[in-house]
């Protein structure tokens, strides 16, 4: 455990950086500064569900709490990460062929960035695992034609199948949206907001981790307003 604790050292460090923060604060875009706020708080809300959802426990694999913490990580590296912004839209909606594009570059983007970076701390084969779950954070595990997830074993312990686990990243990643939905809705319009609650909502396909959902609760008027009517 202790690899990933200086690794998730690492990671969480980069977004309290003068270089991130002078990055947030060049934005001009009117409420566009939240985001950085999100960042920070989403990518250790995903740390903390990965440790929840993994049987459990709070032993969840090395390489998958650094996944956790850095799945997000080139969007805290503002002459790097890929932006949504430069692909497609229709009317102010993001198209749909595009956004997928622009969501696998953001993966590969961060794996690339958090092997680059820590290099020094994570050993070649854990690394590995942590770069097959960051690329596949936002789709989750790869299943067979009978929609099983396939069996590949991790590589740096040989004990868990890496796609069970890129499942509990990504639904990790959905519950944490939540986490933040509170600051989400001074960030974004309303149909936003609420594409983003169904998104989100939908892509958790196990009735017992969407159940995590109900039961948060925010503090947000206009969080809980605009939930309550999407998930009625």
């Amino acid at each position: 455990m202790l690899i990933a604790e200086e690794a998730i050292k690492v990671i969480q460090a980069r977004y309290d950086s003068p270089e991130y923060i002078a990055g947030i604060e060049s934005i001009n875009v009117p409420n566009q500064k939240i985001y950085g706020a999100i960042d920070k708080v989403h990518t250790s809300a995903v740390l903390d569900w990965v440790r929840k959802l993994w049987n459990d426990t709070d032993n969840a694999p090395e390489a998958l709490q650094i996944a956790a913490a850095g799945h997000d990580w080139d969007r805290s590296f503002e002459t790097e990460r890929d932006r949504l912004e430069d692909y497609p839209s229709d009317d102010g909606k993001p198209v749909k062929e595009w956004y997928d594009t622009h969501k696998a570059m953001h993966s590969a983007n961060t794996a690339r960035i958090l092997r680059r970076e820590l290099w020094d701390i994570v050993p070649v084969e854990m690394m590995l695992d942590v770069v097959y779950l960051v690329l596949n954070h936002e789709i989750g595990g790869k299943r067979d034609v009978d929609g099983f997830l396939q069996q590949l074993t991790d590589r740096a312990t040989a004990l868990y199948n890496l796609n069970e686990a890129a499942d509990v990243l990504q639904q990790a990643d959905s519950l944490a949206f939540f986490n933040v939905l509170d600051i989400y809705v001074d960030w974004r319009k309303p149909q936003k907001v609420e594409q983003k609650i169904r998104y989100m909502y939908d892509r958790i396909d196990d009735p017992k981790v969407r159940r995590h959902i109900k039961e948060l609760k925010f503090e947000n008027p206009v969080a809980l307003e605009i939930f309550e009517r999407v998930l009625k």
